[in-house]
Formats: C-alpha cells, structure tokens, sequence
C-alpha cells in the first residue's frame, strides 16, 4: 500500500472516501468489542487501528482519534483487573507506546 509523503501536495488533496472511513468505524469498533469481550489478547489490534487512523483521517482528528486509541488499552487494562495493583505495567506501557508511535508516524 502506497500512499504519498504528508507534505506533498498529493497528500494536501488526499481524499477519504466514505466505504474506507465506514469500514474504519466498523473495525475499531470491533476491536473495542473484542478486547472488553475477552481480554487483554485482543488489546494488541489497537496497533493496527491506530496505523490505519494516521493513515484515513485529517491530521487533527487523527492526533486526537490516536490518544483515544493510546488510552483505551489502558482503560481496559485497569476495569479489567478490578484496579492498579494487579495490572502488568511494563507489558502495559509498551503496547501504548506501540499505538502511539505507529499511529502518529503514518498520519
């Protein structure tokens, strides 16, 4: 998949078409689903999302979609273990540096 720099002029007229943002929604909104559903396994896909946010949407909503996306992990994480005490951090914070860093790298 080739898409052009984010400076070029090809990138400034990008456009988003309505099936790639719906199929976005669908997808994250599944991943979401899956990680509540059956746990911290399904907490990796955030990744993927998070690239494919840089990637779909406008630079703004993407930061923003992006940090969701970086929290979530940790949210889950925390409701799931019924609090702090029991959460392995280290696992944790490498997952969320990994949506973080991927995500903003291909906005």
């Amino acid at each position: 998949m080739m898409w052009p720099h984010p400076v070029s002029l090809g990138a400034q007229l990008r456009t988003r078409s309505w099936p790639s943002l719906l199929l976005f929604v669908a997808l994250a909104t599944l991943v979401c689903i899956f990680s509540l559903w059956y746990g911290p396994s399904f907490l990796w896909l955030f990744i993927g999302v998070s690239a494919l946010a840089g990637v779909l949407l406008p630079m703004r909503v993407a930061f923003a979609v992006i940090t969701l996306f970086t929290l979530l992990p940790l949210f889950i994480t925390v409701g799931m273990q019924q609090g702090i005490a029991g959460v392995d951090w280290w696992w944790l914070i490498a997952l969320m540096l990994l949506v973080r860093g991927l995500g903003l790298d291909m906005n």
